[in-house]
């Protein structure tokens, strides 16, 4: 189920697939909403040319979100600014639960805090500490890795 993405003129709002146009995000800028259409303004559009009307439910399809609290103040934000914001990893810690397959007296598994962006590179990131502090050999057996977010 989407989600219904509110109009108004004078907000600028961002692809869900942006794009590099002529060094700027290609948001658009909406200057007038009529009954089946939209006409907006982007950096796509070149100066003095017409500006673009496109059907409402286009245009909500294209939208992802309002990114006009994001913007500088009647400017568009420019391509590097926006790849480089981007790639920037939002890092979460997670708990990495390892046991033994086949549990032993000697082992009862152990738990590890991991910094990662997901859980699959967290569980990554506790194999490769258990190989690196050798935690077990292989003489204990297979192990099993569970991550859950903190």
């Amino acid at each position: 189920m989407s989600q219904e993405i509110e109009l108004a003129v004078g907000r600028v709002y961002r692809a869900k697939k942006p794009a590099n146009i002529n060094g700027f995000v290609n948001d658009r800028s909406l200057l007038w909403i009529g009954i089946d259409t939209v006409q907006y303004d982007s950096p796509s559009i070149r100066m003095g040319g017409k500006y673009r009307e496109v059907d409402k439910s286009q245009f909500i399809a294209w939208a992802s979100d309002d990114v006009t609290q994001e913007l500088p103040e009647g400017a568009w934000e420019s391509w590097n600014n926006y790849t480089n914001n981007k790639s920037v990893p939002q890092l979460r810690s997670y708990r990495v639960t390892i046991t033994l397959k086949f549990p032993s007296v000697t082992h009862s598994g152990c738990e590890l805090r991991i910094d990662a962006k997901n859980k699959t590179e967290a569980i990554s990131k506790a194999r490769s500490e258990v190989r690196r502090e050798c935690l077990y050999d292989r003489h204990d057996g297979p192990l099993t890795y569970c991550a859950e977010l903190l």
